[in-house]
């Protein structure tokens, strides 16, 4: 029987499906679409079978290859993007994406993948996915406290570059681009004079940036968060319990307090929160939980000390949708 595999991305976000095609013709479809001989059937539908492919690592859902066809055009009703169709797979089958009939309009063919490298993929992370030493990989660290470890990182607002990392009651910016401590280590009660008189200046859990906003993040300790509105150096909104805040966490053991959270890539209104092994995405907006909680390692293809929980992470400034988990002296970058 023929076989052949093909990756897929669905902009903005550089996410990507691998596939798999038995089909001779539909093979060659394939294949003409990626030498530009077909410009209007050039889109993936098929329908999506919930259980993860060894040859599609980082999903728990796969295209069953025998519906898998190509369109240029088809009903709103089937359309999704790879990671909304994730966060929301126990929702597939039903009122969205009924008859798990999937059709991503906006998905866009882009190679096709070694059948012998995609068949023998594994659920431990690929080589891109494995983990990194802190000191070696972030060179800028080095000989700091931080280069053991970190509990709290997160994007700096209406910076494309920079970090904040967190660890005990102390704090430093961190610019990527080019490995650089751009200001810190400093105390979090000198740098963040809004959190005086407050716990928060011991030390954090995690930290994230809100939802729709160029200014303000969400730090989080124990089973409390605030908001902090970082131009004005002020406590717009807290502390608060967890389970009073965000009252959609109720019944979950979230409200005791959380490891690690991010903005969900392509979701503007969205966030990740993070607690031993298992991860959820929570709506801000009306205060619901959309997604899990589901393992880390089914979702993302982590393994090792990963699989068992993250420290912290955080979006990669300026890496679309790729995201930093952090443990212990471990990183790796994921999407």
């Amino acid at each position: 029987m023929a076989e052949a595999y093909f990756a897929f991305k669905y902009p903005p976000t550089p996410d990507e499906f691998i596939f798999k095609l038995t089909d001779d013709a539909k093979i060659e479809e394939a294949r003409r679409i990626l030498r530009g001989e077909e410009k209007s059937r050039t889109h993936v539908m098929g329908r999506i079978r919930k259980q993860a492919a060894s040859y599609n690592p980082g999903w728990s859902y796969h295209l069953d290859p025998d519906t898998i066809d190509f369109f240029e055009m088809a009903i709103e009703v089937c359309d999704a993007s790879i990671r909304y169709t994730e966060d929301h797979l126990d929702e597939v089958c039903g009122a969205f994406l009924p008859g798990c009939f999937w059709c991503p309009w906006g998905s866009q063919l882009l190679r096709e993948v070694n059948g012998a490298t995609a068949a023998t993929t594994t659920t431990t992370a690929p080589a891109a996915l494995q983990s990194k030493n802190l000191a070696s990989g972030w060179p800028g660290l080095k000989g700091t406290d931080f280069a053991s470890g970190i509990d709290a990182a997160c994007v700096v607002p209406d910076s494309g570059t920079d970090l904040y990392l967190f660890k005990g009651d102390k704090y430093l910016r961190y610019r990527v681009t080019d490995e650089k401590i751009t200001s810190g280590p400093k105390s979090l009660a000198d740098g963040w004079p809004g959190l005086k008189g407050a716990d928060f200046t011991l030390g954090i859990d995690a930290a994230c940036s809100v939802p729709d906003s160029s200014t303000d993040l969400y730090l989080f300790k124990g089973d409390k968060y605030l908001r902090y509105h970082v131009g004005t150096e002020k406590v717009t909104s807290g502390p608060k319990g967890l389970a009073d805040g965000w009252s959609g966490l109720k019944g979950t053991d979230f409200t005791s307090g959380v490891s690690a959270a991010c903005s969900v890539p392509g979701e503007p209104t969205n966030l990740y929160l993070f607690k031993g092994s298992k991860y959820l995405s929570y709506r801000v907006t009306d205060e619901k939980i959309i997604s899990g909680p589901k393992s880390l390692a089914d979702v993302w293809g982590v393994d090792g000390v990963f699989a068992g929980g993250v420290d912290d992470a955080c979006r990669v400034p300026g890496g679309a949708g790729d995201l930093y988990f952090f443990k212990g002296d471990q990183y790796v970058r994921v999407r």
